[in-house]
């Protein structure tokens, strides 16, 4: 298991305009073959996070951030 306390959250943000959300990363984790289960969704809110700089992967330059929201999941019980 990723934690056997089950302890702790993995938060992903993610546009959610196209083609962004056509990867539907709530639907990517398996309950039965994961150690992750999807929690919930919320709107992402830069000002919680003050030192944040959007950066594109191939380009050093910024874009808004608007149109987010952050995916949260939680690890599964271990056996």
């Amino acid at each position: 298991n990723l934690n056997p306390q089950n302890l702790g959250e993995v938060h992903v943000t993610h546009k959610t305009k196209e083609p962004f959300s056509w990867w539907k990363i709530p639907t990517l984790c398996d309950p039965l073959n994961n150690s992750l289960k999807y929690e919930r969704s919320v709107v992402f809110d830069r000002s919680c996070y003050p030192d944040y700089r959007p950066r594109k992967v191939n380009d050093k330059k910024t874009f808004p951030v608007g149109d987010a929201v952050t995916h949260i999941f939680s690890p599964t019980k271990g056996e």
